[in-house]
Parts: structure tokens; C-alpha cells; sequence
């Protein structure tokens, strides 16, 4: 979207202007939403907060055939990532380090076993 100045809106001010139509383009942001309203409706640019679930509002735009763009389902993206990679690297590592215990003779009670004096 273009720098123009944008004017605060309601949520619910934004919803009845998607449901009657009014609104051209929408772009979902991490903290808040901007969007245009047609040029017959005076082609102003708006901007809300999120209230409610964002998958619904994608829904909505998507029925009234609304142009949106979205910043907020990457960066969700990435973090889920992260967090994937983050835990499987945690289990790798967990596993690599029974693998080495249990290679050294039985564990805990391997070692004790080892290092106790034999009788003959």
C-alpha cells in the first residue's frame, strides 16, 4: 500500500465495510490491519486491530472476493520452524547421548561393575 495517511477505524466498522462491499484491498499486519476502500466509496485509506481469529477473517475477504496481503501468517510460519528444529535437535542429541552410555558398558551399573576389585 501506498504512505498515505490512514485514518483509525473500528473492527466492526471494518467488517460491515467488508460485508457491504466497500473495501478494495486489505493488508494483515503483525499488530494491525490497513486497508482501502473503493475509489466510489472515496478510495480512504483505514487501519484496526485484529478482534478475533485471523483464519475467519481470511474466510470473509476471501468470500466477498477482497485483494489481502499477509505479513502475520509468515512470521507464524517461521516460528513453527524454529520451534520444529529446536526440538529436533534436543531429541538428536538425547539420543546420541544414550548411545554413549549405553556403549560403555551397560550404562551406570557397567562402569560400578568395572571399577569394583575382582576376587579370585
Amino acid at each position: 500500500m501506498k504512505t498515505e495517511t490512514r485514518s483509525p477505524s473500528a473492527y466492526s466498522q471494518f467488517i460491515e465495510q467488508v460485508k457491504s462491499s466497500q473495501v478494495q484491498r486489505v493488508e494483515i499486519k503483525p499488530n494491525r490491519i490497513e486497508y482501502a476502500l473503493k475509489p466510489e466509496f472515496g478510495n480512504q485509506q483505514y487501519y484496526t486491530q485484529l478482534s478475533g481469529e485471523v483464519e475467519d477473517l481470511y474466510r470473509l475477504l476471501r468470500g466477498h472476493g477482497i485483494e489481502y496481503t499477509s505479513s502475520q501468517a509468515q512470521g507464524a510460519t517461521v516460528e513453527n520452524l524454529l520451534g520444529l528444529v529446536i526440538s529436533a535437535g534436543a531429541l538428536v542429541g538425547t539420543l546420541a547421548a544414550l548411545m554413549k552410555f549405553s556403549n560403555a558398558g551397560g550404562g551406570v551399573g557397567g562402569q560400578a561393575e568395572r571399577l569394583a576389585p575382582r576376587h579370585l
